[in-house]
């Protein structure tokens, strides 16, 4: 960038973007700088912009003073897991694998249907299958033959990420990155890099394809020049309108006293998808496991960064950690047990730094012999389905069975989901207060929602000026006390008026909950129903 960028949400983003200040040899883990004030080198804004989304409460930076406790959740597995497994004739060969690694999970809100794009046989193929509610899958022809791979493993042979693009020209309304381990695709006439720094035995080159229906594919352009580890992958930050490479490969690095080479992420961003191609080896190192992340007691091994993919909801990025655990390959192929990765969400607001507020996995392996994702759990690009009171998140396991019964590490790879409570990943919990900072709005903001539960009568909420002060008639005394279970309360006032005066003016909101009550999020709307005009994942799905 050549000038400082003020974001959606009043964080001033310096000329010099991306950072170039991670230190790989560094185990400390890293503070978000739009969680530290001015004076401590930081970049919290002054004011904070909510105009877009729900504001939810994962971090401080929208907390000023709070009694409450912030309590992290995890999500809860569908129990009819796994919804897809491997059945059709290109996806029975021993192993059985069907899988996330590769393709992606939208919900397509103008044909109201999920669209599963899926890896077959964990990296030669790419499978396709619709769904109207995202538990029965339909694997869809392709061709005349009734097959429904798209890719075969003349092209693919290694990971991609599909996206829905609506506002691309008809031709190219979805897009994939490929990271292919052809050989020949990788046999380049022209000089290649790596990212600076890094060092990694197995590098591939990446090329870029386009649909207009999602099934059949063209490639547009030439092969990347920078090459990079398996697991390199790309996703697309919608609240800063930003293509990112997710880019794997290893580096010295430390853990403790432990110096090795370890699994890591490079970054890179840009304006355009036809751009993803074109990082450059000055990509900044991006992100490592830390000193928070728990060495497990089987494996014994410093846990590594396997995978990294994201996707706005709301307000933020959610983005999900696969941290490897262990053990390496050479020992999972004598013992035939599948590798630990798990699943670590993670939340930003400036698109780069991550906090991980809670080092527990969202979504675990289950590490139970014979279940469906008893290890090497992957998360889906895209993935993230929004429903009107929930959140499901798409991912995949390995049993390390074989289907005729034999233990293998890398197979029995299968597909399912897990559930949170919508806005459901952090909630502020307890009985007390929770002042914002200084806030504006930029919209029509007529209506002041809450996601809560509580008892009844336990939630008052009163406005307060940019100096603090209470705005006469919107005090806790004149606020209608407000409890029960749900995503979207609306709070109000004795006098019966809004709060859009408080638009375009600097202004806190204060929560007073008793009773051991919840608060999830808040926001503000122009509309009765409750649309905060946020980011919603991979998709709406507007029925229960």
């Amino acid at each position: 960038m050549s000038k400082e960028t003020i974001l959606y949400n009043g964080i001033r983003q310096s000329a010099d973007w991306p950072p170039h200040d991670v230190d790989p040899m560094s185990d400390e883990a890293v503070t978000p700088p739009y969680l530290l004030d001015a004076a401590e080198g930081g970049c919290r804004p002054e004011v904070i912009d909510i105009t877009v989304g729900r504001q939810l409460f994962v971090d401080d930076f929208l907390i000023r003073e709070t009694d409450l406790h912030r309590v992290c959740h995890r999500a809860v597995p569908y129990a009819g897991n796994p919804v897809l497994r491997a059945e059709a004739p290109e996806e029975t060969d021993p192993n059985g694998n069907v899988g996330t690694s590769a393709g992606g999970v939208w919900y397509d809100e103008t044909e109201k249907k999920f669209r599963m794009w899926y890896d077959v046989r964990f990296n030669p193929l790419l499978g396709y299958a619709e769904s109207t509610d995202g538990i029965h899958w339909q694997r869809i022809p392709v061709d005349e033959s009734g097959s429904n791979i798209v890719m075969g493993a003349d092209v693919k042979n290694g990971t991609c990420s599909v996206f829905p693009d609506p506002d691309a020209v008809p031709e190219e309304r979805y897009k994939m990155f490929l990271h292919s381990m052809n050989r020949h695709q990788s046999t380049l006439d022209y000089p290649y890099y790596l990212p600076r720094d890094s060092h990694d035995e197995n590098n591939y080159a990446s090329a870029l394809y386009v649909s207009a229906d999602g099934l059949h594919w063209r490639q547009k352009g030439a092969l990347s020049r920078g090459l990079c580890g398996d697991m390199t992958t790309v996703y697309y930050d919608a609240l800063r309108k930003k293509w990112v490479n997710s880019i794997r490969t290893y580096a010295r690095t430390r853990y403790g006293e432990t110096v090795f080479n370890g699994r890591v992420r490079y970054y890179d961003e840009h304006d355009r998808f036809e751009d993803l191609l074109n990082w450059s080896p000055n990509a900044p190192f991006w992100l490592k496991c830390d000193r928070l992340d728990p060495i497990d007691p089987e494996a014994g091994v410093p846990p590594q960064m396997y995978n990294f993919d994201a996707i706005a909801y709301e307000s933020l990025l959610v983005g999900m950690f696969q941290i490897w655990r262990g053990p390496e390959n050479y020992v999972i192929e004598r013992t035939g047990k599948p590798k630990i990765t798990e699943l670590i969400a993670a939340y930003s607001r400036d698109g780069f730094h991550f906090s991980r507020p809670d080092r527990r996995a969202i979504i675990p392996a289950s590490r139970t012999e014979g279940a469906w994702d008893r290890g090497y759990i992957h998360c889906a690009n895209g993935g993230l389905i929004v429903r009107r009171d929930r959140i499901d998140i798409y991912y995949s396991g390995f049993s390390g069975v074989t289907r005729d019964g034999r233990q293998s590490a890398h197979a029995g790879e299968s597909i399912g989901f897990a559930s949170l409570r919508r806005d459901g990943f952090v909630s502020m919990e307890g009985a007390g207060c929770l002042v914002t900072r200084p806030m504006t709005v930029h919209k029509a903001s007529e209506h002041l929602f809450v996601n809560a539960e509580c008892p009844k009568d336990a939630l008052r909420v009163e406005l307060l000026d940019a100096a603090g002060r209470v705005i006469p008639e919107y005090s806790m005394e004149d606020c209608i006390p407000t409890g029960g279970d749900s995503t979207m309360t609306e709070i109000r006032w004795r006098h019966g008026r809004g709060t859009d005066f408080l638009r375009d003016r600097v202004f806190s909101v204060r929560f007073s909950l008793r009773d051991a009550g919840k608060l999830w999020s808040f926001w503000f709307s122009g509309d009765e129903h409750g649309e905060s005009g946020g980011i919603l994942g991979a998709g709406y799905v507007a029925a229960p």
